[in-house]
């Protein structure tokens, strides 16, 4: 049986079983399914029937047996033809090919649409015996308007997409034959190392391959749609012709876009390194290259007005590769909500320094054309616009996607450079060796010499997300903070650099308005450190006009929360502190221009609009010197507001002195993890103690001797006895040091002596926090004993220990000790930071750290300090009798207890520090909003995505499939703040 009798066999059988099982959809229902159906000349795979009618003809292609070749693609053009054919003989609605592992389902009849313009949504298979109900299922809802079709541009995508598929297959393996070329070799291995891959190719050749043939394979595509958008351009004529047998052979490929560079003069496009034309067109590949020539016949590109090569470069590159170079595929969205907030006047200039595939660039070429009402704009804008891009790659992507703007009219100058946008200067200086990313016609690129306009009106992008451990040592990222006279903390992660550096090419008004700079970027310079330096320039060099934050993440492989900055130059300090700034948090899906309208709408200051929709807090901007945590009034729930009108709160550092644990200066010399590690090295037990590094080993409240902690060199009370009955005079005459350790030897401890002098030869006593923690260098100092522990940082699992053990701790934790004029027992407050209000507080006053799986809650003694919590001394004896009356039984019964009985505690607990502040009744609600919380810290790793702007446009929702993955997915109330 062939290949393709196997599919067809298989998919006929499931979906026989389907009908059988289950043939009523959406109010249609399949009566049967007939294999081998004789139409005209032929015989239609599979007719799929609905109430005893032809509904849906199914085309199903494989290549013959033993052919070493890959499948049919499911958007070939005879195969969709021949479907098609069939589909209109026997009158079917639709239309379906399928190869096994693509199905592609087709509207037959649109009148006036080429085959290949019309509705399409395409399939993924992974299973077919599970997909196939579904499909039946899909297939009704289709025709009953229940579900949409793909998005125009989407299908575009996907059909390019699998048409990439095969030729990377096909490339790579033409490279593996190509390889045992030693000419060849040599040639691959140079440009390996060019890429700076050739460590890399040492260690994973195999990757390094496949990036290869996926890039040659993503080339060769644009080359080909790019040559037939020239052919049926108005603007360019006498484009030589090009046929399949002119690409097959890399030297013929070459000569053949040599002649298209010279008759249109696309370098950017057909002029790359001739390694990627030099590999040959096997036989599918060849049939592959003209079934997509005959495709592009029937498509229209150019009636595309978003960021369609970005969109296939997203598709088609592998996240892996993406997420390498920190560059992810920008909403449209998006790029209109910020486009429209930063792009105001007809003859604005745009930058995007971080260009990537262009889709900044190219929402604003839309924008400014909108703005000068249409017409014959083309070159006009493309004067006012200005990419930058560290990686060729994207950038000649960018470039492309300008020139497509307009295929009506010819393309001379395209304004973007292959540079790292901190060697781009502000003050005109061109810099060295700029290399363009150019798309003209004719020559047309001596009038760009490789600078930047310094005034520029409107800087936008998506910067690319690099950590600050992996910003490259070539990258000179701080290298412009000089000229600006600031610092920004060695923490910060590059987009911080893009804002201070985007700000010097903004126009400072003098002759007309201040440039604005809109950027997506991570939304951790709200919470983390490194954040407040950015946070004081911006106050104090811009206006800021809104901040805008998204429930949940906008990219499919984010890693990162994000949020939208919108700032606008300002060098009058009275100006911009009277400046008033929105920080909004978006809800629901909304219509870009719905979100302009809030931020543009008058608000009062120190007012808090919140419904189901979104969150909007105004704030006059010099008010925000003197808050440390923008984010809370985004993300706070109802319940912490009121809780902080509540006259019965306090802080933290009000009831308790809060300071770090131990500081050793270096724990990897101090500490010992186990026994046998000090014991091995000679080391009495007498020198050490137990010491608490970290509460995640630990399972319970109360600190007991037997869990799991580590071991601290304590040499405290040795030198202590020594140094104190030292003779007075021998003080004078000798360090303590010496006196320590001739004492040390004069009492026989040897190993301990040998551990010191090997501490000596790591220059351990060099340490400038070692050598201040105790008398002597090997003094790790005092060692205090908490009543309270309270851990610097958590992800889930938010205790605050009591230290039944006293037990010492390391820095990452905090002691706490109850203050004697305060006069509560320390189990009262230990209850308070053990109920669910502690991390609602925290949670919210503390700060978000990239964490391991999910981001953790991270506090710094000083916000432990301001942290707010219930204030016990507001309470009476019979409430604080209460809630340590729940805590003891709490902690008694804790190391026995089942989850169930430690929710059970913890609702007592809540409702024992709630009562008092007669909010009894909110337990649910705060404890939910704990939960909530958490929840989006989680998320703010990278676990979920969406976008939640919405064009209006027909997009796909994302729809769990069995046995298949859809190709081309695409109350209230207003608070014043003044009192907080």
């Amino acid at each position: 049986m062939s290949s393709e009798a196997k599919i067809v066999q298989e998919l006929y059988r499931h979906l026989a079983n389907s009908v059988e099982n289950d043939a009523l959809h959406h109010g249609i229902e399949f009566t049967g399914v007939t294999p081998e159906k004789h139409v005209s000349n032929g015989f239609a795979d599979l007719v799929v029937e609905a109430d005893g009618q032809p509904f849906c003809v199914i085309e199903a292609k494989r290549e013959p047996e033993g052919t070493p070749s890959r499948d049919i693609d499911p958007y070939a053009k005879p195969v969709i033809e021949q479907a098609a054919r069939y589909a209109l003989h026997l009158g079917t609605e639709y239309f379906a090919t399928y190869n096994g592992d693509h199905l592609v389902l087709f509207r037959t009849f649109e009148q006036g649409t080429n085959l290949l313009d019309r509705r399409t949504r395409a399939y993924e298979i992974t299973d077919i015996g599970a997909f196939a109900p579904h499909f039946l299922e899909q297939l009704a809802a289709l025709d009953q308007d229940v579900i949409e079709w793909d998005p125009h541009r989407d299908a575009f995508v996907t059909r390019l997409k699998t048409f990439h598929d095969v030729i990377k297959g096909e490339f790579a393996d033409a490279l593996l034959e190509e390889l045992n070329n030693t000419e060849f070799e040599s040639q691959f291995e140079t440009w390996v190392d060019d890429q700076g891959w050739s460590d890399r190719y040492d260690e994973e050749p195999g990757s390094v391959r496949s990036t290869f043939s996926s890039q040659a394979a993503y080339l060769l595509m644009n080359k080909l749609v790019f040559y037939k958008l020239i052919e049926n351009a108005d603007a360019y004529v006498d484009v030589p012709d090009v046929s399949v047998d002119d690409l097959a052979v890399g030297d013929r490929r070459r000569d053949t876009f040599d002649e298209l560079i010279e008759a249109v003069d696309f370098e950017a496009v057909y002029e790359q390194d001739p390694i990627f034309d030099a590999l040959p067109l096997t036989d599918t590949a060849q049939r592959q290259v003209e079934d997509l020539l005959g495709n592009l016949e029937e498509y229209n590109l150019d009636k595309f007005d978003s960021d369609v090569i970005g969109k296939i470069y997203e598709e088609i590159i592998p996240a892996e590769e993406r997420h390498e170079l920190g560059q992810y595929y920008t909403p449209d969205e998006i790029v209109a909500l910020v486009t429209e907030l930063t792009v105001t006047d007809p003859d604005d200039t745009v930058l995007d320094p971080g260009a990537g595939t262009g889709g900044f660039l190219v929402g604003a070429y839309n924008r400014l054309e909108e703005l000068k009402g249409g017409g014959d704009v083309h070159e006009e804008v493309l004067d006012q616009v200005f990419g930058v891009d560290i990686n060729r790659f994207p950038a000649h992507l960018c470039a492309i996607n300008l020139a497509i703007r307009d295929m009506g009219h010819e393309t001379h100058n395209v304004n973007v450079l292959v540079e790292d946008f901190f060697r781009v200067h502000a003050d005109q200086t061109p810099f060295e060796d700029p290399e363009r990313a150019t798309v003209g016609t004719n020559g047309g690129t001596a009038s760009y010499d490789g600078t930047v306009p310094q005034n520029i009106d409107a800087v936008v992008a998506n910067p690319p997300y690099i950590r600050h451990e992996n910003i490259a040592e070539d990258v000179h990222a701080r290298g412009h903070l000089d000229e600006l006279g600031i610092d920004l903390d060695d923490r910060s992660d590059i987009y911080c650099y893009f804002f201070t550096h985007g700000y010097q090419f903004l126009s400072d008004g003098a002759d007309g308005d201040p440039g604005r700079l809109g950027y997506l970027t991570s939304s951790r310079w709200l919470t983390v450190g490194y954040g407040e330096d950015l946070q004081d320039f911006m106050l104090e060099n811009t206006k800021i006009k809104a901040v805008i934050d998204f429930q949940t993440q906008q990219f499919d492989v984010p890693l990162i929360g994000t949020c939208i900055t919108v700032l606008e130059r300002c060098d009058d300090e009275e100006e911009r502190n009277q400046n008033l700034t929105d920080l909004v948090l978006i809800k629901e899906r909304f219509d870009p221009d719905e979100i302009v309208n809030i931020i543009e709408e008058d608000h009062e200051p120190g007012t808090l609009h919140d419904d189901n929709e979104y969150r909007r807090a105004t704030f006059r901007q010099g008010n925000l010197h003197n808050i440390d945590r923008w984010d809370r009034y985004m993300y706070a729930p109802a319940i912490y507001w009121e809780l902080l009108k509540e006259p019965g709160m306090t802080t933290l550092g009000d009831l308790a002195d809060v300071k770090f644990g131990t500081k050793t200066g270096n724990n990897t010399y101090f500490y010992f993890e186990e026994e046998d590690e000090y014991e091995e090295l000679g080391i009495d037990d007498q020198f050490v103690t137990p010491i608490l590094k970290h509460i995640s080993p630990t399972d319970y409240i109360e600190l007991h001797e037997e869990d799991p902690h580590w071991y601290v060199l304590d040499l405290r009370e040795e030198v202590d006895e020594i140094l104190d009955n030292a003779d007075k005079s021998l003080m004078q005459q000798r360090t303590d040091e010496e006196i320590v350790l001739d004492e040390f030897e004069d009492r026989g401890w040897d190993d301990l002596i040998q551990y010191i002098e090997y501490g000596e030869e790591q220059d351990v006593h060099d340490g400038a926090s070692v050598s201040n923690s105790g008398r002597v260098w090997f003094d790790a100092g005092e060692l205090p004993r908490p009543q309270l522990i309270l851990p610097k940082e958590y992800w889930r699992d938010a205790r605050t220990l009591y230290n039944a053990a006293e037990m010492p701790l390391d820095q990452r934790n905090y002691e706490v000790n109850v203050h004697d004029d305060v006069d509560v027992d320390p189990y009262v407050v230990l209850g308070i930071m053990n109920s669910s209000i502690f991390p609602l507080f925290r949670e919210i006053e503390g700060r978000v750290e990239q964490g391991q799986g999910m981001n953790r809650n991270e506090l710094t003694v000083g916000e432990a300090k301001r942290m707010h919590v219930p204030d016990p001394r507001a309470f009476s004896e019979e409430e604080r009798a209460e809630i340590k009356r729940v805590m003891t039984d709490w902690l008694d019964d804790e190391r026995t207890a089942t989850e169930e009985d430690e929710q059970e505690f913890r609702d007592e607990l809540d409702q024992a520090v709630l009562e008092p502040m007669g909010l009894d009744d909110r337990v649910d609600e705060i404890q939910e909003a704990v939960q909530q919380l958490v929840e989006v810290r989680e998320r703010g790793a990278g676990d979920e995505t969406a976008v939640l702007v919405d064009t209006g446009e027909e997009e796909e929702r994302d729809i769990e499939l069995p046995g298949a993955t859809r190709l081309g997915d695409g109350g209230e109330n207003q608070t014043t703040l003044n009192s907080f």
